[in-house]
């Protein structure tokens, strides 16, 4: 199938453009549509693999600042809880956040 989609982009757009070398199909910018015409069908584990690789720092960074809030947001609900509010609960929850961005940046870089 790549060998043919080759042929065709060769023939289209002669034989000196990317789309009319085998390769463009198999790694690079027509992989997509090799796949498509392949009928290709990804595991839940080979989507996620995939999914990284094309956004990585959003990826990375969206799980710093999920794991960053669900941290602060539970030590703040615990302190809230056992009676503090009002400037002291502010004031501790900077320190929280900077305390559960540590360990989230730390955690992940682990995993």
């Amino acid at each position: 199938m790549a060998i043919q989609l080759s042929q065709e982009g060769a023939a289209l757009n002669g034989v000196d453009d990317r789309t009319a070398h085998v390769g463009y199909y198999l790694i690079d910018k027509g992989l997509k549509k090799f796949e498509t015409l392949a009928k290709v069908q990804f595991s839940a584990t080979a989507i996620l693999r995939k999914v990284s690789r094309e956004i990585p720092l959003l990826l990375y960074s969206g799980s710093i600042i999920l794991l960053t809030a669900l941290f602060t947001i539970g030590l703040l609900a615990k302190a809230y809880d056992e009676g503090l509010n009002g400037l002291p609960l502010k004031l501790l929850a900077i320190l929280f956040f900077l305390a559960a961005s540590h360990v989230s940046v730390a955690s992940l870089n682990r995993l």
